[in-house]
């Protein structure tokens, strides 16, 4: 039942990770604030990941409680 919604967020996750190594390390086009927690090996920041996880998972949520309002009317 979960498993189309783990693809989801792992394949979110992967490109999250993909993009903020590239912008951070490979092409310097910014960097993260001393402030920033960041993942012990690639560096990577962990707001943006746990942003992929927080966000699409709500918005999948309000989608679906949408939908079924509109079905029962």
């Amino acid at each position: 039942r979960f498993g189309p919604l783990l693809l989801y967020l792992a394949t979110g996750l992967l490109i999250t990770l993909g993009l903020e190594y590239h912008a951070t390390e490979m092409t310097d086009r910014w960097q993260y604030k001393d402030l920033m927690p960041r993942l012990p090996v690639l560096g990577t920041g962990l707001l943006p990941l746990l942003q992929w996880l927080v966000l699409p998972v709500v918005a999948l949520f309000s989608a679906a409680v949408f939908a079924r309002g509109w079905s029962r009317a």
